[in-house]
This record gives structure tokens, sequence and C-alpha cells, in this order.
């Protein structure tokens, strides 16, 4: 008979209640291993004497940061625009309009 380690535990604890399934072992794994990440960061934190606040395992327990991210809206960087650079000229004006540089309104 096997038994659980606390962080076994709870990480099935966790699991059921927000319902989630992994396809593989070794996605189970992984996602073990960011919750137990998780979880001591939680301990170190409730645990520091100047704290006046606690924190718990939420539903992001077991993502990544680039999950947590997109989840909230990031997308990146995307691709680098390079600067539009002019010919040289000596110019006493340039009328931008003509040369296709203002966005319409």
């Amino acid at each position: 008979m096997q038994v659980l380690s606390t962080i076994d535990s709870l990480f099935m604890q966790h699991v059921a209640s927000h319902g989630l399934s992994y396809g593989t072992m070794e996605e189970y794994n992984f996602r073990k291993t960011l919750f137990d990440q998780v979880d001591k960061e939680i301990k170190e934190f409730n645990e520091a004497p100047e704290q006046t606040s606690r924190i718990a395992h939420n539903f992001t327990s077991t993502m990544t940061q680039g999950e947590k991210k997109r989840m909230l809206g990031f997308k990146g960087h995307g691709e680098v625009k390079k600067a539009v650079v002019l010919e040289e000229a000596n110019y006493d004006s340039i009328n931008w309009v003509t040369a296709g540089k203002v966005n319409p309104v």
C-alpha cells in the first residue's frame, strides 16, 4: 500500500476541486511540480513574520507563467517593425500627405 505525501494529497485535492485532468503522466507530473513550487512560495509568504495577509492556492496554481500571461491578455511583443528611413534630401518642406505618410481621418 502506497502512502501519499502531503503534496500529493494537496495536489489531488486541487485537481478534484478545480475539475482538472491531464492526458499523460508527464503532464500530470509537470503540473504537480508547478503546484509544489507555488505551494512552497505560499508557505514562505504566509510564514513571514511581517505579513499581515495570507495567500492560498487558486485555479492558477498549476499554470505556467506564460499561461497566466495569456489568460490575462498578454499577446507578446510580436514582430519588431523597422523604422522607415526617408531618402536624404535638402527639401525646404515635405508634404507628408503626398508622401503617403499620413493616415486617413
